[in-house]
């Protein structure tokens, strides 16, 4: 339960999981997530402010030299997943490594972030998307 609870909170698999309650506090955790060999650090996550769709969330873009393509998604923290992408070990982002980051837009809202993550993945099209990045064009 609370390795589920935690990997929604970062927004991705959790491999390793170290987790303690701090003392006098039942809404606070300590944890240290271990992504592929690479420690993250989270200290002092507050539960009450997890919640899915509340607090400030990213579109963010990425663009890959080597392949040259293009990968929208949202993160409340686009730089960690960053982070992230180029160092896992399967799945789509592991085949186009190195990734850069591109575009970046806070949403106030996952849910407004979600929306606009799938406006831009409707499209299929490599010229809008260049057109976000360039600002063009808003989503």
């Amino acid at each position: 339960m609370r390795m589920r609870l935690l990997s929604r909170l970062v927004g991705m698999q959790v491999r390793v999981l170290f987790a303690e309650l701090k003392k006098g506090s039942t809404d606070s955790i300590m944890c240290c997530l271990f992504y592929c060999r690479l420690p993250i650090i989270f200290e002092s996550i507050d539960l009450m402010e997890t919640s899915e769709s509340t607090g400030p969330c990213s579109l963010y873009i990425l663009y890959s030299e080597e392949a040259d393509r293009y990968n929208a998604g949202i993160s409340r923290d686009p730089y960690r997943r960053l982070v992230f992408h180029n160092s896992m070990e399967r799945g789509f982002t592991s085949r186009y490594r190195p990734w850069k980051l591109l575009y970046v837009k806070e949403y106030p809202s996952r849910i407004e972030a979600q929306r606009a993550e799938k406006k831009v993945k409707s499209w299929k099209s490599r010229k809008m998307t260049e057109k976000v990045i360039k600002g063009e064009l808003s989503v």
